[in-house]
């Protein structure tokens, strides 16, 4: 019984191990971190100003700062927009 036990044990660390690499993440977007020192191929709207600056980035070389002098009155009023890409609450 205690072989049985042990051999489960292995198999399911194998499986989980298995799951888990298979779920890192990867940037499956084109200058989805801003690597490139560019904006493109991301798009901006409103009264707002974004650069792509080398100034305390998370990870890698640039990141992306967006000034919002006021808020606007709509949620849409800014926005920052990657081809065919949805943004979603909740989502990674």
């Amino acid at each position: 019984m205690r072989i049985r036990i042990v051999w489960l044990m292995t198999f399911l660390l194998i499986v989980l191990v298995g799951l888990n690499s298979s779920r890192a993440q990867e940037n499956i977007l084109v200058n989805g971190g801003f690597e490139d020192g560019a904006l493109d191929p991301w798009t901006t709207y409103g009264n707002a100003t974004f650069e792509v600056v080398t100034k305390d980035p998370i990870e890698g070389n640039y990141c992306l700062y967006i000034n919002v002098p006021a808020a606007g009155t709509n949620f849409w009023d800014v926005f920052l927009k990657y081809p065919d890409l949805v943004f979603e609450k909740g989502k990674h």
